[in-house]
């Protein structure tokens, strides 16, 4: 299980230099003083591996629909950073499992809208937790500094899965479009 988050990915990233460059123009450039490895994990669809990695996560697509909310007042918690990561459809998690070591698939940041949401396009994860952090910025979050809150959500399958050998699957049954994950956490 990939439980590090953050301040170790980044670092990681850094290392394996697997930023490259996009459409000739760096990461970093696009996104202002953000660093290149924060600026390319901004994204709400984390399918896709991003720099010089060219992998794709295959799989049953997922929507991981998240509110915060403040924990005393239930009100929106709009302008905090989430970043989210998951294991692909086979319980492992790029960066960090045998033969995913070179890739940079199913993570990514997003900063909550003023409903306090974040929205992500993504695949089922093989283990059924999705993990996350939570800071008051992106550029917080890019320093891993500030964290507010972190932690997994575990997923239950629905009747459009079967739990088989260690990871979850389809059954020929499935519900078109892919499962929805609406979750609510309390900062």
């Amino acid at each position: 299980m990939d439980e590090r988050g953050l301040s170790h990915d980044v670092p990681l990233l850094r290392r394996r230099r697997m930023l490259g460059l996009s459409g000739g123009t760096t990461v970093a450039v696009l996104a202002g003083s953000l660093s290149c490895e924060a600026a390319a994990l901004v994204r709400s669809d984390i399918r896709r591996s991003f720099g010089t990695a060219k992998g794709v996560a295959r799989g049953v697509p997922l929507t991981i629909d998240l509110r915060l909310a403040g924990a005393a007042t239930g009100l929106p918690a709009a302008g905090l950073a989430v970043y989210l990561w998951h294991a692909d459809r086979d319980g492992a998690y790029s960066l960090y499992s045998p033969g995913l070591t070179g890739e940079n698939f199913l993570r990514g940041i997003q900063t909550t809208d003023h409903d306090g949401r974040v929205v992500f396009s993504s695949v089922f994860p093989g283990n059924g937790l999705i993990h996350y952090e939570i800071y008051p910025s992106v550029a917080q979050a890019t320093k891993a500094t500030g964290l507010l809150l972190s932690g997994r959500l575990p997923l239950q399958a629905s009747p459009a899965y079967a739990y088989e050998g260690g990871a979850f699957g389809v059954v020929p049954s499935s519900v078109q479009g892919g499962p929805k994950v609406a979750l609510t956490l309390g900062v």
